[in-house]
C-alpha cells in the first residue's frame, strides 16, 4: 500500500502533503484538547454543583521568577476549609497580586468546592459556566477531525487515482476541450511577475506594517515627554513569552507593577523590558515609572525611554519611499510604451 501511495505521489499526486497536513492537524487539535479539558472540566464541575463556604488563610507565598526567564511569578495561597458534611480539607490556588495583597494569615477568604468531588476547589465566589473554554475545546475538536479526514483522504488517493487512470484509457478526450490552466497561469506570471515587480510589493507591503506602530510610540513618546509625571511603583509580576512572529521574534520580557497617581487613584501596567533589565528587577520592590496625568492607564518605566525615532518608523519610511519609486518607474515606463505604440499604430504582424 505505501509503495502504491508513494508511486502516485511521484506522478503528481497529492497524497503525501495531505497526509502530512492532516496528522498535524490531527496533532494540534489533540494537544489543545489535553490542554484545555482539565481546566474547563474542573470550572464545568464548580459551575454545575460548586457550593460556597469560607475558609481561613494559612501561608501566603510568592514564586519568583528565575533570571533564565523560563518561569513566571505566582503569587499562592494556602488555606483549610470544612465540606457542609463537616470533612477537613487543605487546599492551594493561585490567585492575583491584588487578592494576595488584601489577604493575611488567619483569615477568612470565600471559597467554593464541588459538592461531588470537594478536592476540586478555589478561592472567590461562583464560578460561571466556562463557555469560551467549551467553544475551544470544540474548535480544537474540529480542528482534529479534520486532520484525520485529511489524513484518511490521502490514504485513499491511490485507489481514487487508479480509478481516474482507468476512466480516461476508456473515454476519448472530445474535440473543443479546454486544455490545462497551467500553461495559461505560467504565462501571466511571466508576463507581470519579475524581480521588479515583487520587491516594490513588498515594499510597500513591509512598510505598510512597520510605519504604523513607529508612529504610534513617536506619538506617545512626545505626550510622555509633555505631560508625563514621575511616581514610584511596586513590581508585581515578572513573565516572559517566546514571540515567534515578525521582525522581532524571540523571548519577550515583561514587568507588571501597581502604582498610586498624585491625585490618588491606584492603577496596574506592564512593559516590555530587555533580558538585563528583567533579570536586575525584584519582586515587590519599587521602580520609577512615568505615565500621563490625564490618563494613566498610559504609562511605561522610566528607564525604558528610546531616546530616538524608533527603528520601525525609519525602516516602514524607507520601505514605503522605496516602493512608492520603484511604482512610480513601473507607471512611467508602462505609460510611455503605451504612447509609443499609439504613435507608430499597430504592430504590421498583427495587420489583416
Amino acid at each position: 500500500m505505501l509503495i502504491r501511495w508513494q508511486y502516485y505521489g511521484s506522478l503528481g499526486s497529492h497524497g503525501p502533503p495531505l497526509f502530512f497536513v492532516g496528522v498535524v492537524f490531527l496533532l494540534l487539535g489533540a494537544l489543545f484538547v489535553a490542554l484545555l479539558a482539565n481546566d474547563v472540566y474542573r470550572l464545568q464541575r464548580l459551575a454545575t454543583e460548586g457550593l460556597p463556604t469560607i475558609g481561613t488563610v494559612v501561608k501566603k507565598s510568592m514564586r519568583r521568577a528565575n533570571d533564565q526567564g523560563t518561569t513566571d511569578t505566582s503569587y499562592e495561597v494556602d488555606y483549610v476549609f470544612a465540606t457542609a458534611g463537616g470533612r477537613r480539607l487543605e487546599g492551594t490556588d493561585t490567585v492575583d497580586p491584588a487578592t494576595w495583597d488584601a489577604v493575611t494569615e488567619g483569615t477568612q477568604i470565600p471559597l467554593e468546592y464541588a459538592a461531588s468531588r470537594p478536592t476540586i476547589q478555589r478561592i472567590g465566589d461562583r464560578v460561571e459556566p466556562p463557555i469560551g473554554g467549551e467553544l475551544a475545546i470544540a474548535a480544537a475538536s474540529m480542528l482534529g477531525l479534520c486532520g484525520a479526514a485529511l489524513a484518511v483522504q490521502a490514504l485513499r488517493l491511490p485507489w481514487t487515482a487508479a480509478a481516474r487512470e482507468s476512466r480516461k484509457d476508456s473515454n476519448t478526450v472530445r474535440a473543443g476541450t479546454p486544455g490545462p490552466p497551467m500553461p495559461k497561469i505560467l504565462a501571466f506570471l511571466q508576463r507581470w511577475v519579475n524581480p521588479l515587480n515583487v520587491f516594490a510589493v513588498a515594499s510597500l507591503f513591509v512598510g505598510a506594517l512597520l510605519l504604523p506602530p513607529g508612529l504610534a510610540t513617536v506619538r506617545e513618546e512626545s505626550l510622555f515627554r509633555r505631560e508625563g509625571e514621575t511616581v514610584s511603583a511596586t513590581v508585581l509580576t515578572k513573565s516572559s513569552r517566546y514571540e515567534g512572529q515578525g521582525r522581532g521574534s524571540g523571548r519577550h520580557y515583561r514587568i507588571g507593577y501597581r502604582f498610586v497617581t498624585h491625585d490618588g487613584i491606584s492603577v496596574e501596567g506592564s512593559d516590555q523590558v530587555t533580558a538585563r533589565m528583567w533579570a536586575s528587577i525584584r519582586e515587590r520592590e519599587s521602580i520609577p515609572i512615568l505615565y500621563l496625568s490625564d490618563r494613566p492607564q498610559r504609562n511605561r518605566l522610566l528607564a525604558n525611554d528610546p531616546g530616538r525615532v524608533p527603528a520601525d518608523c525609519v525602516l516602514g519610511a524607507a520601505f514605503l519611499v522605496a516602493g512608492a519609486l520603484l511604482v512610480g518607474c513601473m507607471l512611467w515606463g508602462s505609460m510611455r510604451r503605451r504612447r509609443e505604440r499609439y504613435r507608430h499604430g499597430p504592430d504590421p504582424r498583427f495587420s489583416a
